[in-house]
């Protein structure tokens, strides 16, 4: 079968977790993005996938691959309450 530029579509993966776990700048996540042919009826069978040149996928937007996290402080002040004051 020859392949079209359009019979190939991106198979994108799960983010990894955030490359910092606090801070005060903002970290990176990663996934894969691979332009890949299956198999017809085999569309959610990972095994079955063929990974293509990117040039297959053209006409299909490519997943970003890395995207921001923001994340909390790795420090914060801590307070008691307010105390009654006698005047």
């Amino acid at each position: 079968m020859q392949m079209t530029r359009r019979s190939g579509y991106l198979l994108h993966f799960c983010f990894l977790q955030c490359s910092v776990t606090c801070g005060e700048k903002p970290g990176s996540r990663y996934r894969n993005v691979e332009c890949v042919k299956v198999k017809p009826g085999k569309e959610e069978v990972a095994e079955e996938q063929e990974v293509v040149r990117e040039q297959y996928c053209e006409s299909t937007p490519k997943p970003p691959e890395i995207k921001v996290c923001e994340v909390l402080p790795c420090t914060s002040w801590k307070h008691g309450s307010w105390g009654r004051v006698s005047i």
